[in-house]
C-alpha cells in the first residue's frame, strides 16, 4: 500500500473493514481465495505501523460489525422459519439435528480439547454453539452452496 495513504492516521476502523471487504471482493472476482486475500490485507495493514489507539479502534469496529451481522442473520433466519422454512422437516430429521448439534458436535469438541486448560463448561458451549455461536449456519450454508446433493440440500 502506498505510504501516502497514512491509514493509521485516519483513526477510522471502518476504513480497515472496507479494505478487508474490498480485498475479499477483488479476490472473488479474480476467482481467488477471499479469506487469504483478507488475511494478506490485514497483515499489510498491521505492518503499516501501529498505534495502540488505532488498533483498539479497529478491534471495536470489527466487534460492532460482527454483532450487527449476527443480528441480521438471526433476524433473517427467524423470518425464514416464520415463513415456513421448516414446514417440510419430519420427525426423523428433527431427531437427527438434535443428536448432531446437542450430542455429537459437543462430544467431538470435548474430545478435540482433551488436555486443554479450558474449563469443561466452555468446551461444551463451544461444541454446542460454535466459537461465535453461528458456526452451524455458516457450515450448512457452505455445504448447501458447494455441491451437496439436492435431496440433502432441501433437508438441510
Amino acid at each position: 500500500m502506498p505510504e501516502r495513504l497514512h491509514l493509521p492516521a485516519t483513526r477510522d476502523g471502518f476504513v480497515a473493514l472496507g479494505l478487508g471487504l474490498l480485498a475479499y471482493g477483488l479476490a472473488d472476482l479474480a476467482e481467488g481465495y477471499g479469506v487469504v486475500a483478507v488475511f494478506a490485507a490485514a497483515t499489510t495493514l498491521r505492518n503499516l505501523g501501529s498505534a495502540p489507539d488505532f488498533e483498539q479502534r479497529l478491534h471495536n469496529t470489527t466487534e460492532q460489525a460482527e454483532r450487527v451481522a449476527m443480528v441480521l442473520v438471526l433476524a433473517a433466519f427467524g423470518a425464514a422459519i416464520a415463513g415456513g422454512l421448516l414446514a417440510h422437516i419430519g420427525w426423523a430429521d428433527g431427531i437427527f439435528a438434535l443428536l448432531l448439534f446437542a450430542v455429537i458436535r459437543p462430544a467431538a469438541c470435548l474430545a478435540s480439547f482433551a488436555g486443554s486448560a479450558m474449563p469443561v463448561t466452555e468446551r461444551f458451549a463451544i461444541g454446542l454453539l460454535g466459537i461465535r455461536g453461528l458456526g452451524s449456519f455458516f457450515y450448512v450454508g457452505y455445504a448447501v452452496t458447494h455441491g451437496l446433493p439436492a435431496e440433502w440440500r432441501d433437508r438441510l
